[in-house]
């Protein structure tokens, strides 16, 4: 039989918060994308709208 790890409540509690913050963070980080994403998205549809250019 493989060994089990015995843990107290206080190193769970620990590692339970610690997934917590880290679930936090990769909220915001994906949040970030998702907006980056989202106005990239709609600079190139004005562009697009915009049709070709010439610059200057």
């Amino acid at each position: 039989m493989a060994k089990e790890e015995v843990h107290n409540v206080a190193e769970l509690t620990a590692l339970v918060e610690a997934q917590r913050k880290q679930i936090e963070k990769l909220e915001k980080q994906l949040k970030y994308s998702q907006d980056k994403n989202l106005a990239l998205n709609t600079l190139i549809d004005v562009i697009e709208e915009q049709g070709p250019q010439r610059i200057m």
